[in-house]
């Protein structure tokens, strides 16, 4: 993901956090899910590098 597409998204969910709580609680929600997601990612192929003999 990258760094201006990441900003706007939170600038959404806390300009919209104020009318709509709920939106931006599932706006928070998707978004540490997705980085929980890249992160399993990115121990998985450092994992699979490593036991990997090269």
């Amino acid at each position: 993901m990258n760094q201006p597409l990441l900003q706007n998204y939170l600038t959404l969910i806390f300009r919209n956090l104020r009318k709509h709580p709920l939106f931006g609680v599932v706006g928070l929600f998707i978004l540490a899910m997705s980085v929980i997601n890249f992160v399993n990612l990115n121990v998985a192929q450092s994992i699979k590098r490593r036991n990997s003999p090269s």
